[in-house]
């Protein structure tokens, strides 16, 4: 749990040291993302490619992020998303999470990115569950899902298109590893997936 608990104060220490914030033109900016997932329960390494494997499980997450320091090609950031996804003959799930971001310019618009994760997921069983009751017959049990937390680390690219200095777009593909706790605590307390996001970052203009 402490561990848990530094994984968000991290972002507060990174807003104390940087004593630079985000430049004012990208403090006028709103940005939200959205993108399309894949969420295959494997491990790093295995499937196609080492991170893909079939049949899809798709799922769609949006979000946003504050800056806590931008300086030349470095910045940190913290993102807050929220995300569904539906695993074939398994789950779905709802996830509320939020990532703390280290991203790396190789240029004004190329470059990559990497953090840790952790947040909450509400999972919904995708097979129906009987139960025997005082009568000795069994009756469907309400489906009304479980709380859990999710943990994990992503790393991806990214691509900015300025898009003529109206609304810049950002395009991103991520590869995410994390672990969803307590899964089945009599032989698997803990189910690794591979998540592949594909999105955008799109920036609005905030009001002044």
């Amino acid at each position: 749990m402490k561990i848990h608990l530094k994984l968000f104060l991290l972002p507060a220490l990174f807003a104390l040291i940087c004593t630079a914030g985000t430049a004012q033109s990208d403090s006028l900016k709103f940005p939200v993302s959205i993108a399309f997932t894949n969420n295959a329960t494997q491990l790093p390494g295995s499937g196609n490619l080492g991170i893909i494997d079939m049949p899809i499980h798709p799922g769609l997450t949006v979000g946003t992020y504050k800056s806590y320091c931008a300086k030349g090609k470095h910045e940190w950031m913290q993102t807050f998303k929220l995300g569904y996804f539906y695993h074939h003959y398994s789950q779905q799930a709802i996830q509320l999470y939020s990532e703390l971001i280290y991203k790396l310019k190789f240029t004004e618009k190329f470059g990559i990115e990497t953090g840790p994760g952790a947040g909450y997921l509400h999972s919904f069983s995708n097979v129906a569950v009987f139960e025997l009751n005082g009568d000795g017959v069994y009756e469907k049990k309400p489906n009304l899902g479980r709380p859990q937390f999710a943990f994990g680390l992503k790393a991806g690219i990214f691509y900015l298109f300025p898009g003529s200095g109206k609304m810049p777009v950002t395009i991103f593909f991520d590869y995410r590893f994390w672990l969803q706790t307590p899964f089945v605590n009599e032989y698997v307390p803990m189910l690794p997936y591979s998540s592949i996001h594909m999105g955008t970052y799109i920036y609005f203009n905030r009001k002044k």
